[in-house]
């Protein structure tokens, strides 16, 4: 079962792909699993012009000086960059069941626990488009 969800609003990991049913409590240790985070799809770039003004070649910045004047856009798309690192990975709340009976020693098999509603959803982003313009003078 795959561990992410395509085509989903809101919800990035599967709570399908894990479970706690069918261990034994304080004996089974459940395995480890992993999924990638939410990938990043981002596209930078920038515009310049240098400029050398016979005016700044004369002035008493001597003959290399130059002007850049520039604009970079990070994010340029304004694609949505998921942020993976505060995804909820809290699986369950808190409530299992052994049965009709109450959990212990004897009867310690899960058959049921209580999903985190909140498992898996992105819920925030990296940040949308930015725009920055910049003069420089070299000399």
């Amino acid at each position: 079962m795959p561990c992410t969800l395509k085509n989903t609003k809101g919800s990035y990991f599967n709570p399908a792909a894990w479970t706690l049913i069918g261990y034994r409590i304080g004996e089974t240790i459940p395995g480890k699993t992993t999924c990638a985070g939410p990938g990043a799809k981002n596209v930078d770039f920038s515009f310049y012009k240098n400029f050398s003004p016979s005016w700044l070649k004369n002035s008493f910045f001597g003959e290399s000086a130059r002007m850049q004047f520039r604009f970079e856009f990070f994010n340029a798309f304004n694609t949505v960059q998921f942020n993976g690192s505060n995804l909820p990975v809290l699986f369950y709340n808190g409530t299992v069941s052994c049965g009709a009976n109450p959990c212990s020693n004897t009867n310690n098999i899960i058959t049921s626990a209580g999903v985190n509603g909140n498992f898996g959803v992105a819920s925030t982003s990296k940040g949308g488009r930015e725009i920055q313009y910049a003069f420089k003078l070299n000399f």
